[in-house]
């Protein structure tokens, strides 16, 4: 990533970096060839349990792709992300107004 990242915008950098800061954790002591479909499901559900959206989880899931491209071109024969699907994105929520703000809304519609 030293090599890529450099190549991206500041506000990528930073994502990349404070990524690889939480997933250290979890990845840490592991050799690449070691990092399997299963180990990578396995950080997915423990980021899920942890409260992270679809589309934060699908960043990572994304930067660590990335990782592994640039890995099979010098050390893996595959990308282990590459079997895990991306999740479908609803970080959608409904803004509703207050009692207060409808009332304020009614009395200033004209006509």
């Amino acid at each position: 990533m030293l090599e890529y990242a450099p190549k991206n915008s500041k506000r990528t950098q930073m994502y990349y970096k404070t990524t690889l800061n939480h997933s250290l954790p979890f990845f840490g002591n592991m050799k690449l060839t070691s990092i399997t479909p299963k180990k990578i499901s396995k950080y997915k559900a423990m980021q899920y349990s942890k409260g992270i959206k679809p589309g934060t989880y699908n960043l990572k899931q994304a930067m660590f792709s990335k990782m592994f491209t640039i890995a099979i071109r010098e050390w893996l024969k595959e990308n282990p992300v590459s079997k895990i699907p991306k999740d479908k994105e609803n970080n959608q929520y409904g803004k509703w107004l207050s009692e207060e703000g409808e009332r304020r809304l009614l009395e200033n519609i004209p006509g």
